[in-house]
């Protein structure tokens, strides 16, 4: 598979990944720098036996050339010159996997899980075939042994509010694709499980106050319960991110979890 599912030919032992199935969220960070993180969402359904198999974390540091304000990479120079390396990452060997690239802070962070390659100079040798004829002092790298994904998980895998404002922006941009016009307002439905239903009685009066209405509330087969609620507004991206942020900090530390949105499409 090549790296980021880019369709290019170039190069036939470019780092393979577990999956073509890669996303990108930005960071919610408190900071001056904003992160891009674009990362291979099947790393977090591998089974443990998975992750035994490479039990090694590379992190390999490519400073930019020219530093933005907010630390993000320009599209004008940073982002071909990182496409241009990235198409040259190549390896020798089956034991290795690209994972995610977190782009922030003037600095691009690749992700890779590995085996074998003990040594020292093995593990140099492992970097040097990876990076190519970029030169030393235009990268840098660390190596965690035995990390068996817990850096991925820390440093990449988005959290609930990061992971919904990234299914936000796939959901509004399919509406877009289907002629929604973003200029009326409509009835958008929302859809909470629990494991029962009382779980929904301790939050029903803080998403009335938040404007939510519920208009179903039942037992399902799979015995889970459903609290479907709808609240009139736009579906922009930028409105979504301020309802979903509401849900996702109402259901933190409870047994009820938030499942998704969706609204009819409006093209008037």
């Amino acid at each position: 598979m090549k790296l980021f599912n880019k369709n290019n030919n170039k190069n036939l032992n470019l780092v393979p990944t577990f999956s073509d199935n890669w996303n990108f969220y930005f960071q919610l960070t408190s900071g001056d720098f904003h992160y891009s993180v674009r990362y291979d969402m099947e790393v977090q359904k591998l089974s443990e036996s998975q992750k035994q198999k490479f039990p090694h974390r590379l992190q390999l540091n490519i400073p930019f050339l020219n530093p933005t304000e907010n630390g993000l990479p320009d599209t004008d120079i940073e982002f071909p010159r990182l496409n241009g390396i990235e198409d040259q990452f190549a390896c020798e060997t089956a034991e290795i996997r690209c994972v995610a690239r977190v782009a922030g802070g003037n600095v691009a962070r690749y992700f890779f899980y590995f085996n074998g390659f003990n040594t020292h100079a093995e593990q140099k040798k492992l970097v040097a075939n990876l990076v190519g004829n970029l030169k030393k002092n235009a990268y840098s790298y660390d190596i965690k042994h035995n990390d068996y994904f817990d850096d991925f998980e820390k440093k990449v895998v988005p959290n609930a509010f990061e992971w919904q404002r990234m299914l936000n922006r796939d959901l509004c941009m399919q509406l877009e694709n289907s002629g929604e016009t973003f200029k009326e307002p409509r009835d958008i439905d929302f859809l909470l499980i629990g494991k029962s239903d009382a779980h929904f009685d301790h939050i029903s009066e803080k998403l009335e106050n938040a404007k939510f209405r519920t208009v179903r509330r039942e037992k399902m087969e799979e015995e889970t319960y459903h609290l479907e609620l709808v609240l009139n507004n736009i579906p922009t991206v930028e409105n979504m991110n301020i309802l979903t942020d509401t849900l996702v900090t109402l259901l933190n530390g409870t047994d009820v979890y938030f499942d998704g949105w969706g609204c009819p499409v409006s093209t008037t």
